[in-house]
C-alpha cells in the first residue's frame, strides 16, 4: 500500500513540561542537537511519505520558523492553524480534512519518539481491513499510560477503560501513531473539540467497524514531563533507543562528531580544556565549551554553544543551546536553558 499524506500533531500546550515550554513549544525541545519534531518527520520520510501537515497553536511561529516548508528534510510541509483554541486530536485532524482525504493517511504525535518500521505498520493496516490502526507496544506495569486492549483478532476492544473490556485481551500502550482511512471522518462528532481515541474510536467499534491494534513498536518514549524528556535523551545517548530512520541525522547534526571510547561524542568545533574530566555516555555539540576542571558526564548533553564553566559539574543533565553553567556550579537530573534550570526528577 502506498501512503502519500500524514499529519503530525504539534499544537499542544506542553503543560506538564512547563516552564520549559514557556520558552519553546514541546516539538522543538532539543535531543542531541535535533528538535524532537525531526524524529516523526524523519520517520515519515523514510516511509516514503512526503506530504505532511502540522497543526499549530502554542508558539506555532517558532515551529514555522524552524521547519519552514520542509524542503530541508525532503518533505512538503503545510500548516493547519488552531485559533483561538485547541481542537483536540480529533478536532485537529478534522480541521485538516481537505489535506488528508484522498487515500490512507498516517497521524503521529509530535511529542513521541518511536522506534518502528512504519511501512510494516502500514502493510499490517492494509491486511486488517480496518478503518484505523493504532500502533501499540506491550503494556508495562510501571508506565502510567492508558491501556489499549485487543481481542484474539487484534481488534481494539477497549481504550483506557472506556469500552468495558478492562480485564481481558492483550494489553498494550498506544505509541502515538495511527494509520487511518478517510471513512474516519464519517464517525466524527459534531462538536468542534474532541479526541480521536476517546470520542471517535469507540463510535467506530460500536458501529461494527474495525479498529486494529498493531504490536510492531520496538520501543517508544513519550516526552511528556521533564523526567521523561531526560529519560528519552539518555536512551538516545546510550543506544537503548536507536531509530534507524534518524541515524544519519543524529550523526551529522553535530557537524562530524568525533567518537571516543565510553560513548563520548564530541563535535569537531567544540572546545574542551585538557584539564576537564569527561565521562560517557556524553554528547557535546557544535561550538560548545568545557572549561578547566569541569566534570561533564556521565549522562550529559551539551547543545550547540553551551558552556560548562571552570570547575563546574554536569551529570544526568541536558544543557540547551547557548546555556551557561557558571564556574563552580553543579547540575544533576535537570535541564538548563539560557534562562532557567528545571528539575527532571520524577
Amino acid at each position: 500500500m502506498s501512503v502519500e499524506r500524514a499529519m503530525v500533531l504539534a499544537a499542544g500546550l506542553g503543560t506538564r513540561l512547563r516552564p520549559l515550554t514557556e520558552e519553546r513549544p514541546k516539538p522543538l525541545l532539543p535531543l542531541l542537537d535535533l528538535p524532537l519534531l525531526h524524529f516523526p518527520l524523519l520517520l515519515l520520510r523514510q516511509a516514503g511519505i512526503r506530504e505532511v501537515t502540522l497543526n499549530l497553536h502554542h508558539l506555532g511561529d517558532q515551529i514555522r520558523a524552524r521547519i519552514g516548508d520542509g524542503s530541508e528534510l525532503g518533505l512538503s510541509v503545510r500548516y493547519s492553524e488552531e485559533k483561538p483554541r485547541l481542537l483536540g486530536t480529533g478536532g485537529g485532524i478534522r480541521r485538516a480534512r481537505a489535506r488528508l482525504e484522498g487515500g490512507t493517511f498516517v497521524v503521529l504525535n509530535g511529542d513521541t519518539l518511536v522506534d518502528v518500521d512504519l511501512p510494516a505498520v502500514i502493510a499490517d493496516h492494509a491486511r486488517s481491513g480496518a478503518v484505523a490502526t493504532m500502533l501499540l507496544s506491550e503494556a508495562r506495569a510501571e508506565r502510567d499510560f492508558g491501556v489499549v486492549r485487543v481481542d484474539e483478532a487484534s481488534d481494539v476492544r477497549d481504550i483506557s477503560g472506556r469500552m468495558g473490556w478492562t480485564d481481558v485481551g492483550r494489553a498494550g500502550h498506544f505509541c502515538g501513531i495511527h494509520v487511518v482511512e478517510p471513512r474516519i471522518f464519517d464517525f466524527m462528532p459534531e462538536e468542534e473539540v474532541f479526541c480521536i481515541n476517546a470520542d471517535v474510536y469507540p463510535r467506530l467499534v460500536a458501529a461494527g467497524e474495525r479498529v486494529h491494534g498493531c504490536f510492531l513498536a520496538r520501543s517508544f518514549h513519550d516526552v511528556g514531563t521533564p523526567a521523561r524528556y531526560l529519560e528519552t535523551a539518555e536512551a538516545l545517548l546510550d543506544g537503548r533507543l536507536a531509530p534507524a530512520y534518524a541515524a544519519e541525522a543524529m550523526a551529522g547534526a553535530a557537524g562530524e562528531l568525533r567518537t571516543r571510547p565510553g560513548g563520548i561524542r564530541i563535535a569537531r568545533s567544540a572546545r574542551i580544556d585538557p584539564a576537564a574530566l569527561l565521562e560517557g555516555p556524553l554528547h557535546v555539540g557544535p561550538d560548545a565549551v568545557i572549561g578547566p576542571g569541569a566534570v561533564v558526564g556521565p549522562w550529559a548533553i551539551l547543545g550547540a554553544r553551551a558552556r560548562a564553566g571552570e570547575g563546574s559539574r554536569a551529570v544526568h543533565a541536558i544543557l540547551w543551546e547557548d546555556a551557561r553553567l557558571p564556574a563552580g556550579e553543579s547540575i544533576e537530573r535537570a535541564v538548563l536553558t539560557p534562562h532557567r534550570r528545571v528539575s527532571a526528577v520524577s
